[in-house]
């Protein structure tokens, strides 16, 4: 596992984000990420951002942590979309 200078600057980004910044920085650095890395990093993060802000939602949304079923979805469904477009291994040889 190879780890670029962009992809370190973003999940910092990303994991800073959680503190200092409003909720939607924190899910385009980490839909950044997933679309152009495999970032399992992003579910501490989204882990960080669940227990952080769920006290002040879990009365509107049951207590469901969103961050981190999001985190879970956005590795799944990026996967073979980054897989096809920027590795190639699935074009006919």
């Amino acid at each position: 596992m190879s780890f670029s200078k962009v992809r370190i600057v973003l999940a910092l980004l990303c994991a800073v984000s959680v503190f200092l910044f409003p909720w939607w920085v924190t899910l385009i650095t980490a839909f950044a990420l997933c679309v152009r890395y495999r970032a399992w990093e992003i579910v501490p993060i989204a882990l960080a951002f669940d227990f952080m802000w769920l006290p002040s939602l879990s009365l509107s949304w049951g207590g469901l942590p969103l961050a981190t079923l999001t985190a879970f979805a956005l590795l799944i469904i990026f996967e073979p979309l980054r897989r096809e477009l920027l590795t190639g291994s699935a074009l006919p040889r």
